[in-house]
């Protein structure tokens, strides 16, 4: 109340009421379920009256009641801010702006992709080059040096869309969360195979321009928590239900929380935490979303009931020289199933990790009878024949202590070498040992 007359519009001569704010990226996507505060605003004998209406959103944007005085061009300015239905899961669109940009990022994505999962494919000896195959045949015989093409343009490939991802961040408003979380579930994805092609790799942290000579190398360590404390983000904004990002560029940048779940799991057990990484993984059982395929082929078409998160294949070096199937060898059903078994048997729940492997045997059709003597050989066996191109074998092979037996290589060749063009661009960049 006050003895001033006032009103909701405002009075003559008044001062203009502007209070918008320039948003940049606004139009790369939106939240489908973000609305403003629903009320009603009176004035009643000088009274303000303000109903508001329960909220249907889960976000909700704040808004504002300007009272003009009729005197001396006088207002005030009431905010109000409502809590958002949390039971209302958080929904995002890319605009047609956004599809367009994206489409390009994700080309981006699946060059950088394709380069590392055929560098692991050939030097993990899960495909044989032709013999005039050169340079892979150099891979597959581990007699790599860091002058053997195409290491340079496989490291560099993969910083161009880890740049296009921090001009997009540098730009965000807080709020929006729902990008921001699908491109680091995205760039997680890459950090991990060249984390496990190279251990200790440069982490961008703001855009700049190549060569990228200004980011020291981050220990393996330090950047899989890096990476895992921005996932976990990705949980709380993503949904459970299954998406199909191969057939849908909205599902690509916006995923189901299964896809973080898998990828915080991958890195968990890079820091050998193997109840974590269970945990991670029994989420994504739990949801029932998904099914194995009957083959690895099946498991690798852009409509397979198993596969959790990919890109399209196309013009990549992996497609071109390896195998060409609907979708880049991603994350897949298969993974986590043998993923479990591997971690039941590591923290040994034996008896679980044979039932996981088994469900992987029966529904691929396998007529192998697993024991406590060959539970480890049956499990090597099928994660390079169903997992093969994936970018987790070599891993796999690491962290169990088969890389040296499987593969027949030194100690110090666990690791490649960094290319000689990016030691000579990066003082910060320290060579591995051995090269």
């Amino acid at each position: 109340n006050a003895h001033v007359p006032v009103s909701l519009e405002p009075w003559e001569d008044s001062p203009s009421d502007n209070l918008e704010e320039e948003n940049y990226y606004k139009d790369l996507f939106i939240c489908k379920n973000k609305g403003d505060v629903l009320f009603t605003k009176s004035i009643t004998n000088n009274y303000l009256i303000i109903k508001i209406e329960p909220t249907t959103f889960a976000v909700v944007n704040p808004s504002s009641i300007t009272v003009y005085g009729k005197y001396d061009k006088q207002k005030a300015i009431i905010k109000i801010a409502q809590s958002p239905d949390t039971s209302k899961p958080l929904e995002y669109e890319l605009t047609e702006n956004g599809r367009a940009a994206f489409s390009g990022f994700f080309n981006l994505m699946q060059n950088g992709l394709g380069y590392l999962q055929t560098i692991e494919a050939y030097y993990t000896q899960s495909w044989q080059p032709e013999a005039t195959g050169y340079p892979w045949n150099e891979y597959y015989a581990h007699t790599i040096t860091s002058l053997t093409s195409p290491l340079n343009e496989a490291f560099g490939a993969c910083y161009v869309p880890f740049r296009h991802i921090k001009l997009i961040e540098e730009n965000l408003e807080e709020e929006n969360n729902g990008l921001g979380a699908g491109l680091n579930f995205i760039e997680s994805i890459l950090y991990y195979e060249m984390i496990t092609l190279w251990e200790n790799v440069p982490y961008m942290t703001h855009a700049a321009t190549y060569p990228f000579d200004e980011y020291p190398q981050m220990p393996r360590k330090e950047l899989v928590e890096t990476l895992m404390l921005k996932l976990l983000n990705c949980i709380d904004v993503f949904g459970q239900v299954k998406t199909n990002p191969t057939t849908d560029i909205n599902s690509a940048i916006f995923p189901s929380r299964n896809g973080p779940l898998v990828m915080l799991a991958r890195l968990s057990m890079m820091n050998a935490k193997w109840n974590e990484a269970r945990h991670y993984l029994e989420q994504v059982v739990a949801s029932n979303q998904y099914s194995l395929e009957a083959s690895r082929a099946a498991a690798l078409t852009k409509n397979s009931n198993e596969l959790i998160y990919s890109f399209l294949s196309g013009n990549d070096l992996y497609t071109r020289v390896i195998e060409k199937n609907e979708t880049l060898p991603g994350i897949t059903y298969t993974e986590v199933y043998l993923t479990l078994a591997e971690l039941c048997g590591l923290v040994g729940d034996n008896a679980k990790a044979t039932d996981y492997l088994n469900t992987v045997i029966k529904a691929k059709g396998y007529n192998i009878s697993v024991t406590s003597g060959n539970y480890r050989s049956v499990l090597t066996d099928l994660w390079k024949s169903e997992l093969k191109g994936t970018g987790t074998y070599f891993e796999y092979l690491k962290r169990n202590n088969l890389a040296e037996i499987e593969l027949n290589i030194e100690s110090f060749r666990k690791i490649l070498p960094f290319p000689r063009q990016e030691i000579d661009a990066n003082p910060n960049l320290v060579q591995n040992p051995g090269y």
